[in-house]
């Protein structure tokens, strides 16, 4: 099921149906309340993601200019995949908590800890407050 807003920009619903792919709108003023929870899982995932990017531009054994060159959509998807991975249960399970606080009442979604959110943010700030820009400049 692949679940839309009511953008104008999305293709017809009849028209994104292929195989056991079914697309699906939701229900009108959905998206205003639901949009705010998904921040902290993105949030999350681009920290992840730039901190492989980062780590692999200071593990590469060229300058930046020729890893940028070299990172390819392979090197990306994988990034991505272990990007993914990383981001925890439990960030996933406080974002539906908001959504549909009745749909597991007996689990205890308290906040992971303060300080490791804490941290994570800090680490999340750091990254994106360095200048190494993801896309090389052109010439």
């Amino acid at each position: 099921i692949l679940l839309l807003d009511n953008c104008r920009a999305h293709q017809p619903v009849d028209e994104l149906v292929s195989g056991n792919i079914v697309a699906t709108l939701l229900p009108p003023n959905v998206t205003s309340l639901i949009q705010p929870l998904d921040q902290r899982v993105i949030q999350n995932f681009k920290c992840f993601y730039r901190r492989s990017f980062i780590q692999g531009l200071l593990n590469a054994d060229c300058d930046k200019t020729d890893f940028q060159k070299k990172f390819t959509v392979k090197d990306a998807v994988y990034a991505i995949a272990l990007s993914w991975n990383q981001v925890k249960y439990t960030t996933l399970q406080k974002c539906w908590k908001k959504l549909w606080p009745a749909a597991n009442p007996s689990l205890d979604l308290t906040p992971q800890t303060d300080k490791e959110e804490n941290q994570q943010d800090t680490q999340f700030k750091f990254w994106m407050s360095l200048e190494v820009p993801i896309i090389p400049k052109s010439k």
